[in-house]
């Protein structure tokens, strides 16, 4: 992308990265990133997307939005690294922001993003397992959860991942679950 791009995935529709028609999994990574890392892009946007949507083997990086946007969505996110996306201006979730949403996230990287709230992974409302994943040098400013930060989650698993270096300026530079 060489400017301010978004991409989203609107209601009912289906986005599978790295993904064919039989299941099968690519093992080459598709990178989604601004053409100059000086410049951002505005990352992904899943709005109402089909259950069916998944990422694999992807690199998310230098969106200056959240780097992947859930809505009132289905998700599976696997093998990817989310790195260098900066929200901290004004919203939650540099890496990931999910809001009503049903995501599951395995095996990936989240690394140097920066959000006012859940600088790596932020998630409000929905149901989640986040497992097997590694939080590394991300930033919650001026905000809570330098890594994570869960609000009114139903129902979730958080298991097998590594939150380390991560800084919050209010508190919970690992975590932060608030009901």
């Amino acid at each position: 992308f060489n400017d301010h791009y978004k991409f989203e995935v609107l209601e009912n529709a289906t986005l599978r990265i790295n993904i064919n028609d039989n299941g099968d999994t690519a093992n080459y990574p598709v990178i989604l990133r601004s053409f100059n890392s000086s410049m951002y892009w505005k990352g992904l946007g899943f709005i109402k997307a089909d259950s069916a949507s998944i990422i694999y083997n992807a690199y998310i990086q230098y969106s200056d939005s959240s780097g992947i946007r859930v809505d009132t969505s289905d998700i599976t996110i696997s093998h990817s690294t989310i790195q260098y996306n900066d929200r901290s201006s004004n919203d939650e979730g540099g890496g990931i922001k999910s809001v009503f949403s049903d995501i599951v996230i395995d095996n990936c990287l989240f690394e140097e993003n920066a959000g006012y709230n859940g600088g790596g992974l932020y998630c409000y409302g929905g149901n989640i397992k986040i497992t097997n994943n590694a939080f590394y040098r991300n930033l919650a400013f001026p905000g809570r959860g330098g890594g994570v930060y869960f609000r009114h989650v139903q129902t979730g698993e958080f298991s097998n991942n590594l939150l380390l270096h991560n800084e919050a300026t209010q508190r919970g530079g690992g975590m932060v679950f608030n009901d």
